[in-house]
């Protein structure tokens, strides 16, 4: 289990988030981005409710960066795909910026 006040604020995967941008052209690029951008964020803002002993909030931020998360998931929309569905493109960076937000939030919720 991370301790969310053992120095991760978030810092790191901002920087990976920003060197994303415009990764892979576009509108729908800057979409994903900016929904990165939104789950390192609501992570972020759960590191900090729990150094200030707001837990129950601070889960509340991990679960809503999971769902955003989630959204741009390959492995879980590749199901929708046979619906007609677009599925999100991730960059290589992207996708294992969404992983490791992923992991931080499980882990902090765990």
């Amino acid at each position: 289990v991370l301790d969310p006040t053992a120095g991760d604020d978030g810092s790191e995967a901002e920087a990976g988030a920003s060197a994303c941008l415009g990764a892979t052209g576009g509108s729908s690029a800057s979409r994903l981005d900016s929904q990165l951008q939104d789950a390192i964020r609501l992570k972020t803002e759960g590191n900090a409710f729990y150094r200030e002993k707001n837990v129950r909030t601070a889960i509340g931020r991990y679960h809503r960066a999971l769902l955003v998360l989630r959204g741009l998931d390959s492995e879980v929309n590749s199901a929708l795909q046979g619906f007609g569905a677009q599925v999100p493109k991730l960059s290589q960076e992207q996708e294992d910026l969404l992983r490791s937000t992923q992991v931080d939030c499980y882990n902090n919720l765990a």
